[in-house]
Order: structure tokens, then C-alpha cells, then sequence
């Protein structure tokens, strides 16, 4: 569960959700502790996230591929976000990414003009994150590499765009070719 905010209109308790860039977002006021939140495709939950009361986040696993994409809480079963068509959720097109003085700078191509957390992971680690800065719908990047890669080993980095990972786009980097040198 997320310590974020509802925007002014939504801190009423009214549950809302939104759906883009691979994740759901929402809040639910009157949610009780230990509440959570399902995420349905074609009826089937294919992820769970803690709800209450305030923020949830809940990342779109992949293509979420199916027919019908649903939230829904578990404690009541209400609907938190209508039945929408996956295609509705774009998948960012990346454009592709390079290492640079010790930094990670890329692009990819998303239908939304806001800024979207970016983040380049080894399994479950963060070696690198941060926002991208939108130009119309193409999104660069710069993420410093603020950890020590292990000298003499490939780590294989896959990126995350708004919640959403991008295996076919990994990165595979050595620390002599960034020119840090450490062992973790």
C-alpha cells in the first residue's frame, strides 16, 4: 500500500481507479485494514494488491491478455474500475536505450504525455529509476547507475515503465563497460 495522496476530488470516500501504462491506481476511504483490491482478466485474478484505507497501485502483469480487464475489492465484490478491453491499456513501444558515461538513456513511445517512472531491474533489484520526460507521446530518460556492478559478470537489466516490464528489451551491461567498478 502506497502512503500517496488522493487528489482533492477523490479524498471524499469515494473509491475510484484508473487504468494506463500497465498499472492500476486507486483509493478507497472507507476500505478496513487488511482490505485488498483484485485485478480480473476474462474473470480469472491474476493479481491482488493491499487497499485500506487510502492508496492502491496494482501493476498489469505483462500483456494482460484476455477479453475483459476488471478491478474489483474482495471484501464486498463491488467494482472499482468498469469491465475495459485490454488493448485499451497501450503498451509502450521501446525505442531502445544506451549506456553512457555511467547512465542509462533511452526512449520509448506512450499514448500518455505525463511524466512515467522508469526503472532498470536485475530480477527484483532496482539498479536504476526515474521519470521520463514526455515530448509530445516519445518519453526519454536518463537514469544514473548509482549501484556497483559486480566486476567481471554480465547483469542482465529489464525495464519497467510504469509498472510494466519489458523482458525483449533487456539491457546487458558489465561494469567495465560502464566504467564503474565494485562488487556487490
Amino acid at each position: 500500500m502506497s502512503n500517496r495522496s488522493a487528489p482533492a476530488s477523490a479524498q471524499a470516500t469515494v473509491p475510484w481507479a484508473t487504468l494506463s501504462c500497465g498499472a492500476v491506481q486507486g483509493w478507497l476511504a472507507d476500505a478496513a485494514p487488511g482490505a485488498h483490491v483484485a485485478l480480473l482478466v476474462d474473470g480469472r485474478v491474476v493479481a491482488a494488491a493491499p487497499a485500506g484505507p487510502g492508496a492502491f497501485s496494482l501493476a498489469l502483469p505483462g500483456l494482460a491478455q484476455g477479453r475483459v480487464i476488471e478491478v474489483r475489492r474482495t471484501d464486498t465484490g463491488a467494482r472499482l474500475l468498469l469491465p475495459a478491453d485490454p488493448t485499451s491499456v497501450q503498451r509502450p513501444r521501446w525505442e531502445g536505450c544506451a549506456v553512457r558515461d555511467g547512465r542509462i538513456e533511452g526512449e520509448f513511445t506512450l499514448a500518455d504525455a505525463v511524466p512515467v517512472l522508469v526503472e532498470m531491474l536485475d530480477g527484483d533489484r532496482v539498479h536504476a529509476h526515474g521519470f521520463s520526460e514526455p515530448e509530445g507521446t516519445r518519453h526519454r530518460f536518463v537514469l544514473a547507475l548509482p549501484t556497483l556492478l559486480p566486476a567481471g559478470q554480465t547483469v542482465r537489466l529489464v525495464p519497467r515503465i510504469g509498472g510494466l516490464s519489458l523482458p525483449e528489451a533487456a539491457l546487458s551491461l558489465t561494469a567495465e563497460a560502464v566504467g564503474i567498478v565494485g562488487y556487490v
